[in-house]
């Protein structure tokens, strides 16, 4: 008997521990569960806290979404000067432009290598996505996240809108910002309108913008008539312009040009044989003159695009005729008193016609895109730059001891019979620059003896005193007072002549 209680005791006290044991593992995952749930429970919460605070923060930029209008973007346009060449066809002069240098082309003038070249450098998946390209997007957030830096995620549409809005500000404020404008702009706009937007606006080096006006500033060609091989060194410049542009640094400038050529063709846009022939094609830069945007052109641009102007002389130009052979148009170079004289009045007009100030009118000049057109004579007005600018066609004075100082100036108009005026030059000797002081135009002097022929000698044939041969007396005549009158301007009373 006692070694049956003793058995029951012993299997009570085993069911005792077994049951405190079990209570203990209850609590303990109890406590364990609860406070996973409360973890949880804060992690949901404060992801809902966050995903709003988020979403408000975000929210607060819809609103500027809607302020890119494509056709209402103020812009700076190049305006042209022309004249008639004496085969009568208009010829461009002048191009006058402010900070930005621009030429706008239509869609239908790009050829369709040069926008290729562009999306395939810029936005492979242009055609395809809505505004923004995620994948890469959410590439290079991770990118700079982890490594501090990454490689430029906009697309084509996103730089069109930092192009207009001039929002270039490196914050999440302004990138967020930059996609509500994006996937706005691309609804209410078609991928071709926002090509060609892009196109006109992009920098491409100094004060050029757009296609337009880098097609002739490094080519010396309208934007329809570039090959794919200088298509390419546009597009390859567009990361920084400033720097990658052939006049800037021409090693950099090939390999963008060849890296962009390896784009298109490994997009299947261009062909093997295209690909191949671009890579070695010559291209014939439009070399410019000191004092332009970028100064001389490095010589060197023969020995990475091929061109044929080098030689044997270490500069890579034969002699001074050779250089002197690929400088564009010299009305470039410099502008003559004609055009000097034909952007004052122009500037004049525009106050006038506008109620602007000089400099407003200027401004506007420069940035308006007006095509000017002068009635200048230029085989006359060459001949007669020519004329002026050499001193020895001009005599001091009558006296034989004067010294060249004593040089008097001179100006000259001439006009066809419909008073037109056809050619002029404001002053003798070298033009010190464009916009100096004309005399032809602005020298407000006393008219003097010029006045004769209208205010004396023209009314006395109006009234038949005289004939056109009639012989004039070269002598004063007395007044009734006793004075004699007219002087000359020495003080003397003439020759007593006819």
């Amino acid at each position: 008997l006692n070694k049956a209680d003793t058995a029951k005791k012993t299997d009570k006290k085993k069911k005792k521990n077994q049951n405190k044991a079990l209570k203990t593992i209850k609590h303990v995952f109890g406590v364990i569960g609860t406070t996973l749930l409360s973890l949880f429970m804060i992690v949901i919460i404060t992801c809902c806290i966050v995903a709003v605070s988020l979403t408000v923060y975000i929210m607060q930029f819809a609103d500027s979404a809607f302020d890119v209008d494509l056709k209402n973007v103020d812009l700076s346009y190049t305006s042209f000067i022309y004249a008639k060449n004496s085969a009568g066809e208009m010829v461009e002069l002048k191009r006058l432009s402010g900070d930005e240098n621009r030429i706008w082309v239509d869609m239908e003038q790009i050829p369709k290598h040069l926008q290729d070249a562009f999306v395939a450098v810029e936005d492979k998946r242009f055609y395809e996505h809505e505004g923004v390209d995620w994948k890469r997007t959410v590439r290079v957030t991770i990118s700079t996240l982890f490594n501090g830096y990454g490689e430029g995620g906009s697309t084509i549409t996103q730089q069109l809108v930092k192009n207009i809005t001039g929002d270039d500000r490196i914050t999440p404020e302004r990138k967020i910002r930059e996609i509500f404008r994006a996937l706005t702009l691309e609804t209410e706009y078609t991928k071709i309108d926002i090509l060609e937007a892009y196109l006109n606006r992009v920098p491409l080096g100094g004060t050029v913008y757009g296609v337009g006006s880098a097609a002739y500033f490094y080519f010396g060609k309208t934007v329809d008539q570039l090959t794919i091989a200088e298509s390419a060194i546009l597009a390859g410049m567009t990361r920084s312009p400033s720097v990658l542009n052939p006049y800037a640094n021409l090693e950099r400038s090939k390999e963008r040009q060849l890296y962009a050529l390896k784009c298109m063709y490994d997009q299947g846009l261009i062909t093997t044989d295209e690909y191949e022939e671009a890579k070695v094609e010559q291209v014939k830069f439009r070399l410019i003159v000191e004092g332009d945007a970028y100064g001389y052109v490095d010589p060197r641009y023969d020995e990475y695009y091929g061109n044929n102007t080098s030689s044997d002389d270490e500069d890579g130009y034969d002699d001074e005729d050779t250089y002197e052979a690929y400088k564009w148009d010299e009305y470039e170079i410099s502008q003559n008193w004609y055009v000097d004289a034909a952007i004052e009045q122009v500037i004049e007009d525009l106050s006038k016609a506008k109620g602007m100030t000089y400099a407003e009118a200027k401004q506007d000049l420069y940035k308006g895109g007006y095509k000017i057109y002068l009635n200048m004579d230029m085989d006359i007005q060459d001949k007669l730059e020519e004329f002026f600018r050499d001193p020895n066609n001009f005599f001091y004075s009558y006296d034989t001891t004067a010294i060249e100082e004593n040089l008097v100036q001179g100006a000259f108009v001439l006009t066809d019979y419909r008073g037109n005026v056809i050619a002029l030059a404001g002053g003798i000797g070298d033009k010190p620059g464009d916009g100096c002081f004309n005399r032809a135009t602005q020298a407000l002097l006393p008219i003097g003896s010029t006045m004769k022929p209208i205010s004396v000698y023209g009314q006395a044939v109006d009234k038949d005193i005289i004939t056109y041969s009639t012989m004039i007396y070269d002598k004063c005549i007395t007044l009734p007072e006793g004075t004699s009158w007219p002087s000359n301007f020495e003080g003397d009373y003439g020759s007593g002549n006819y």
